[in-house]
């Protein structure tokens, strides 16, 4: 039997269910549910990491197609809200750090490092450096993932469809088969220079620069074809479910409610910061809520895409986020440990 085709096969099956229910984003949904299950019943099950990279560069390039002038500098004006905001979300996650701790008679380390708001990688990267759990804090930030990707388009669903103050968006032409092959070329030999720099997302941030590239050098908008966005969900979703596993879910078994618990406050804290950011700046609520979500820049760069929200504002707020956690989070592990009357060394 071979496991990453039934894998891949069990994702496929459970997006169309819930793509034919009209569930928001149910391509990735549905994947991600049904490959979560099967992962947490036969450890075989897996996805080999270079169709999360293709689904990464899908969405990439349609991201970065869609950061026209207009729209890019439409972004810009929003700077001083998204560093607020990005800020804030920061902020809210370190707050629910000692939450974590106590309930789920964690180290200060690993609370810290499975709060921020980062990449799964990254922080269990991060934890192992300095001495932290890395499967408590990998286990925390996929269960963090996979809460905003179930609740955060449903809930864009029922704040949302108000348009809002955004930049217009014209009509995308739909790319030729040369020009999808240019622009894949192009973004998979520049994300495979990112990633040997180790730059996190470097598939997706490859594929989006080259993406934006085109679409600020040329007049025409082009896009990508609907299918190729649908089978984006469906590598994304059975890549996210893919990471549950039994065996450290049920070591970890204290963690689970406890993590639960802290991202639903989480998520609750962002959706009061999005539509604050919707009613302070006009912005479509839509967008605000998908803006500020503690989601992962895939996830919800290809949400924005599939509810057609402001996607140059949604790609800002969360590339933001992305660089300063990189940038601060280890300063912020070194602040949090002189208060608490600790050295932090790796």
């Amino acid at each position: 039997m071979s496991w990453p085709f039934l894998t891949i096969a069990v994702g496929t099956f459970g997006g169309t269910i819930a793509a034919g229910l009209n569930i928001p984003l149910g391509w990735l949904i549905g994947a991600m549910v049904f490959t979560g299950t099967l992962c947490c019943f036969y450890d075989q099950a897996r996805v080999p990491v270079g169709l999360r990279y293709l689904g990464q560069t899908v969405i990439g390039l349609s991201a970065g197609l869609s950061l026209t002038p207009v729209l890019l500098g439409h972004a810009l004006t929003f700077t001083p809200y998204i560093l607020g905001g990005v800020f804030i979300s920061i902020g809210l996650g370190l707050a629910l750090s000692g939450f974590l701790a106590r309930a789920a008679n964690l180290d200060p380390t690993t609370a810290f490092f499975a709060s921020v708001p980062g990449g799964v990688a990254e922080m269990s990267n991060l934890a192992e450096r300095y001495g932290g759990d890395v499967a408590a804090v990998a286990i925390a930030q996929t269960l963090r993932i996979f809460m905003a990707v179930l609740t955060v388009p449903f809930l864009a669903r029922v704040f949302g469809h108000s348009a809002g103050h955004h930049a217009p968006l014209a009509a995308g032409t739909l790319a030729t088969p040369g020009l999808l092959a240019l622009l894949a070329t192009l973004a998979t030999i520049l994300s495979w220079i990112l990633m040997q720099r180790r730059i996190p997302n470097a598939w997706l941030l490859g594929a989006m620069a080259v993406g934006a590239g085109a679409a600020l050098t040329t007049a025409t908008r082009f896009s990508v074809p609907t299918w190729s966005l649908d089978l984006a969900q469906i590598l994304i979703g059975t890549s996210l479910g893919a990471r549950l596993r039994r065996k450290a879910l049920r070591s970890h078994r204290r963690l689970l409610p406890t993590t639960i618990a802290s991202t639903a406050l989480l998520l609750a804290g962002n959706l009061v910061l999005g539509l604050s950011l919707a009613a302070l700046t006009g912005a479509g609520l839509t967008t605000a809520i998908l803006s500020t979500s503690p989601g992962g820049l895939a996830e919800m760069s290809l949400t924005a895409i599939a509810l057609k929200a402001d996607v140059s504002l949604v790609v800002a707020f969360h590339l933001a986020r992305t660089l300063i956690v990189a940038l601060s989070s280890l300063p912020l592990y070194a602040a949090t440990r002189r208060l608490s009357g600790r050295k932090a060394s790796p």
